[in-house]
Order: structure tokens, then sequence, then C-alpha cells
């Protein structure tokens, strides 16, 4: 499925700012760059024009003029007239400077500022630490048009998260959504479904939990969108800004190891490498994040299914099923990001942002169902370990002047590949669980449903369970694979022009327009892999005969003691004998054996290789024929 999406906004004040006999312009700029003393760029600083000197003399602007530094310090004031003028720029934190800069009538003035660190003399002096990339958050914040945070790197990595959407979940007005023990979406606002996350402005495929935090350069939550922004996101939209490198080399390695209780060992692991270096007189920048991990998200969960019954001209509230369930997930996730730039002046550079995720595996869930009202038990398992998603998203962005015009555009790409695959089966127990009465229903604690089941560590408690498919009932196991394309293309211009109204007003148009192409496709298969004569093989009643003469039933061993008298294999060849939990939530519950899935897999194999051989048997023909006909008056032969 494609959808196409074209959009393009042109502000009424740009035609009204054409057709204004007052409206004027000067055709000079000052361009530069902000930064502090050890040389590092100074984002969201304010530079300002308050005054123009006129014989020596300051004479006070009734419309100020002004802009904020970018994320490389660098800014532009274009439309100016000829003169001299006094220029302030004011950073939190910084000593303001100002300067007096002559503009000429049709070219640019570069100049470039220094700011020094703020100090103060006082009789007593509580020492604290505001990361410099905070304070740039900070003056971004204050000078956004919109309602908008701002988060540093320095900020969102002082705390070692699990990923990205855990990071942003810290962010006032944002939810983080978990799974598993971890973030892996966000709510902006309580309005589930209504937000965007982009990646430099562009709205690409992401998955929030395979972003490693350590390759970040800022995030931007905007509370409230403008004309510029999609408005299928009204609660707002977070920007992840991917970091370019610094005018300094810098190369970082974090290590991290940890310890899982449930499981006791050591298997939990985190690496990040991050180096970034700039050339050509500090033009051409390379930014590279690497990052992996492995956690152990495992969990041990108890559900109970009730509901409320009536009972002697009341209601009572009464348990029919009890559920104890394992599941083993061990969250491996690879990430890695490259960011090059050139910086062709501090008007004009441009920017390619690659990232891409990987997130191999899933959880291996084992269910033990106790079922009072009806009477049975069951082992069920789902396994999702072969899932599999990767996202990759490659975003090119540039800015320049084109005349008095600051023109940025962007194209992007986006994909991402889901693959989801579950093996589904259970061994039911359909006799040894009594159906319990209206009383115990009622007041049984769950321990002591859990205690009726048949769950002794013996043969014979082993031998009550029998292999059947979930869905069917029926001898056999299901297999669910489901897959997913999502691929995106994006391209954008937005233009910016400064104006002024006579000597009282002044302020900038700014006009744009979007393409976009999304190509959707999801494919979904379940196969039920059931059959009669699957017990009939097992005890012999059925024989398959290969082509070679080979017996195929002779490929599966399943030891007599394993198979019922009507040929149904018996928990006692699943179950793993030396992996009894009776200490279930270390609360004393019996959970019973676990499920031994070499022997799953095994008895699996054997039966798709068995369908898959009768589906690709055929037969091949060859035949001929000759026909001789003759007509002897009104007599007709055929010999």
């Amino acid at each position: 499925m494609k959808s196409f999406k074209f959009t393009k906004e042109l502000t009424a004040l740009l035609i009204v700012g054409f057709l204004s006999s007052g409206l004027a312009y000067g055709a000079g700029n000052i361009n530069g760059r902000v930064t502090d003393q050890e040389g590092n760029p100074l984002p969201f600083a304010n530079v300002v024009i308050t005054h123009e000197i006129v014989n020596g003399q300051e004479v006070a602007l009734r419309t100020q003029l002004g802009t904020v530094t970018d994320l490389d310090g660098d800014y532009v004031l274009s439309g100016l007239e000829e003169g001299r003028y006094k220029l302030d720029v004011i950073y939190l934190g910084y000593q303001s400077n100002s300067a007096s800069i002559d503009v000429p009538a049709d070219g640019s003035v570069t100049h470039n500022v220094i700011l020094e660190n703020k100090t103060m003399d006082l009789e007593e002096v509580v020492v604290t630490m505001q990361a410099k990339g905070q304070m740039a958050a900070i003056n971004q914040q204050v000078n956004a048009l919109t309602v908008k945070n701002v988060v540093s790197a320095d900020r969102i990595q002082e705390i070692p998260d699990a990923n990205a959407a855990e990071a942003i979940g810290r962010l006032p007005g944002i939810m983080a959504v978990r799974n598993g023990g971890e973030a892996n979406s966000i709510v902006v606002r309580g309005m589930q479904g209504f937000s965007k996350t982009t990646i430099n402005g562009i709205d690409v495929p992401i998955d929030l939990s395979a972003i490693s935090q350590y390759s970040l350069q800022n995030v931007e939550v905007f509370k409230s969108i403008d004309a510029s922004m999609d408005a299928s996101a009204p609660a707002g939209t977070v920007n992840l800004k991917l970091g370019t490198a610094s005018n300094q080399p810098k190369t970082t390695l974090l290590v991290q190891g940890g310890y899982n209780n449930l499981n006791n060992h050591f298997k939990n692991y985190k690496i990040n490498l991050g180096s970034q270096r700039r050339f050509i007189d500090n033009k051409l920048g390379f930014s590279l994040n690497l990052a992996t991990e492995s956690t152990d998200r495992s969990t041990e969960q108890l559900a109970a299914a009730q509901n409320i019954a009536p009972r002697n001209d009341t209601t009572i509230l009464q348990t029919n099923s009890a559920t104890l369930r394992k599941v083993s997930r061990t969250v491996v996730r690879h990430s890695a990001s490259l960011v090059a730039d050139y910086r062709f002046s501090p008007s004009a550079s441009i920017e390619w942002a690659n990232i891409i995720t990987n997130s191999p595996g899933g959880a291996l869930s084992n269910s033990h169902v106790y079922n009072g009202a009806g009477g049975g038990a069951n082992f069920s398992f789902r396994d999702n370990r072969d899932n599999n998603q990767t996202n990759y998203s490659s975003i090119l962005t540039a800015k320049h002047l084109l005349g008095r015009i600051k023109v940025d555009y962007a194209l992007a790409f986006g994909y991402v590949r889901v693959d989801n695959r579950a093996l589904v089966a259970s061994l039911n127990a359909d006799q040894g669980f009594p159906i319990l009465s209206l009383d115990q229903l009622a007041n049984l604690t769950h321990k002591e449903f859990v205690d009726l089941a048949p769950i002794d560590n013996t043969p014979e408690a082993m031998a009550l369970y029998r292999l059947s498919n979930t869905p069917a009932g029926q001898i056999g196991m299901r297999n669910e694979t489901n897959t997913t394309n999502n691929s995106s293309i994006d391209a954008r211009i937005n233009m910016e022009l400064p104006y002024r109204l006579g000597t009282y007003i002044s302020g900038n148009l700014k006009w744009g327009a979007r393409y976009k192409s999304v190509d959707y496709k999801k494919e979904n298969f379940e196969t039920n892999y059931v059959n009669p004569p699957f017990p009939q093989m097992m005890n012999g009643e059925k024989i398959v005969v290969l082509e070679d003469g080979s017996i195929y039933n002779d490929k599966l061993k399943i030891p007599a003691e394993d198979l019922s008298n009507d040929g149904t294999i018996m928990g006692s060849y699943f179950f793993d004998h030396n992996a009894y939990d009776d200490n279930f939530l270390n609360l004393g519950y019996d959970f019973g054996w676990d499920t031994d899935m070499d022997r799953i897999y095994e008895v699996y194999d054997w039966w798709i290789d068995l369908v898959n051989y009768c589906k690709d048997r055929g037969e091949d023909y060859w035949s001929q024929y000759f026909i001789q006909e003759r007509h002897l008056e009104k007599i007709k032969a055929i010999v």
C-alpha cells in the first residue's frame, strides 16, 4: 500500500509584505561563529543588534534585529542596510560581548565572538555544576517560539538509562511506555498515538528502544506545533538530534556489566564506542558511534482469571484458573550511527546522518495453567526467539543563503523490517486435576489452588501431559510468521526572509514545501501442523516409506515409555527432568518442569520435513500416440 503526501505552507504575511509600500530591505549581512575560550561552539546564543551608530553616537533602534546561533555556534544576520551597528552576543553563564560592526551596502562581514565564563565575587559560595551542553539547551528553550523542552547530551548521559526511550521519558510531559522491564516508546502529554518522533527534524521509522542515548547531541520536545511541523502530531513532536563532530578530537569508550539474580549469571553488558574528528581546518567532520548490549529481562509471573458469580442472594469473587508463567528473554541490541558534515561558511553547510539499529531475538514463554472450573491443566509455550527488527535511516540536510533568503532543505530515506516468528504448542492434562466446587473456587488461595494440580515430580505425573496444538486441541504444533516492510522517502524545503516595515516593525517571513512517499507491506502466515495420523505414526500403525525405501518413522526415536497407548508423545519426553521448580516467585509455588526445547524442535523438525516431503512429491509422465485415419467411400476407419 502506498500513500503520498504533499504540503505547502505560505504565510499570508509574505503577500502582505511584498505588496506593502513601506517594505525595506538591506543587502548586507553579518555572519560568524560564537565559541567559548576553548574553541567549543556555543549553540543558541542570542545575537542582537540594538543600536545604530551615527556620527559616533549610539542611536537605539525602535525594532531590534536578532537571531540565535545554530548547533555549531554559527549565526547569520541578513537584510541589513549600510551603516555601523552595535552587535551584542548574550549567552547564559557567560559574559556578554559587544562590538561595533561596519556593514557595507552590498556585502558580508564576518565577526567571530569568543565568550568568557561569568565569574562573581561572593562572601559565601555554594558550588554546583551546570554542564555546558545543558546551558545551551536552556538558551534554546528561552529563544523558542513554541512551547519546547530541550535536554542536552550531557544531561541525557549522566544517568545510565537502558536506551533513548528511558532517557526521554524523564522529561516533563513525557511518559515512557514500558514492556519487559524497559521503555520501548513514549507518550507526549498523555495523548497516546498523537505524537511523532523525528531524527534531525525528519519523520523516519524509529525504534527508540534500540537507539543509544550516547549517539545524541540533544533532544527537543515540542509541546505545541507551528505551520512548518506535521499537523498529525497535535500532542507534540520529539526530535532527536544526532551529534556532529566537535572541533576537538574525541574518543570515548563505555563498558558496563551486570548480574541477574533470577538466572544467576553475569551475562548483562553494554559497550559503547564513540569517536569524532574534524579535518581541513575544521570544515569536514565525522562522528561515529557504535553500541551493543545484552540484558536479561526474564520474569516470573502469576495471573488469575476471576469473575463475580451469584451466590445465595449475593455475589462472590471466585477464581476459575491460575497461571504461572516463566518468561525467558534476553534483550540484544546493536546500533551504529555515522554523521558527516562540511562547513562551507557560517551560513552554508551540509550534513549527512545515518543510523542503523538491529534488535534480534524475543522471548520464550512457558506457562503452567490450572483450570479449576473445568478440571484440567496444561503446560503451554510460545517461542519468539527468532524475532528480528532492523531500522535504517539516512538523512541529508543543507543550509545556505540565497541572496537575503535563508534556505534549508532535506532529503531522507527510512526503512524498517520486522520479522516476528513463533512456535506454539501445549502439553495438556485432561485428567488428574479435579473440578473444583463453588466453595473451593471462592475460598482457596492461589497457592492452594495451584497445589491441587498433578504436579508431583514423578514419571506418573509427567505422563498425564500429552502434546497437543493449542487452538484446535489436536496433536501437533502451530507456527506463526509475520513480516512487515516499511520504507519512506521525505523531501522538504524551508525558506526564511527577514524584513522591515518602516522603523517600527521587523520580522521574518517563512514558507516551505514537503513531499512524502510511504510504502507499507505486511505478510501474515499461520500454519497448524495437525493430523490424525500423527500418533499412529508414533505407535507404528501408519508407516511412511520414502522413495529410497527407508522408513520415515524411524527418523524420530521416541522411547516406548514416553508414548501413550494411542501413540501420543507424553510430557515425560518433553520435560526437563533436572529442572523442577517448586519455589516459583520465591513463594513456594510448584511450577513444575521446564520444557526441553531441544526435544520440542526435534519433533517439530521431524514433522515439518515429512509435510514438506509429501508436498514436494510428484510423478513424471511421458507418453506418445500415432493415429491413421482412412476414408473408403462411406466407411470410416481408424487404425
